[in-house]
């Protein structure tokens, strides 16, 4: 079963690997209805997540979501 602190991690993994190439938002993940879903704010506003950028998903989905976002960034 995948956990809230692995989906927080690939995150942090995300957002390091986003910095690296200048961007100037970022990924958060939150939990409604007990499901995550990624959102992307502005680095300068970190808690606005303004963006939705998946769908709400189960737990262990999320993981692989990332996981793809990840790869498609070539990080």
């Amino acid at each position: 079963m995948t956990s809230k602190a692995e989906i927080r991690h690939l995150a942090d993994v995300i957002n390091k690997a986003l910095e690296f190439k200048g961007a100037n938002w970022r990924i958060s993940v939150e939990w409604a209805y007990g499901r995550p879903r990624a959102y992307k704010s502005p680095v300068e506003f970190p808690d606005r997540a303004d963006k939705e950028l998946s769908p709400r998903l189960p737990t262990g989905k999320m993981l692989l979501w990332l996981e793809a976002f990840l790869e498609g960034m070539g990080a």
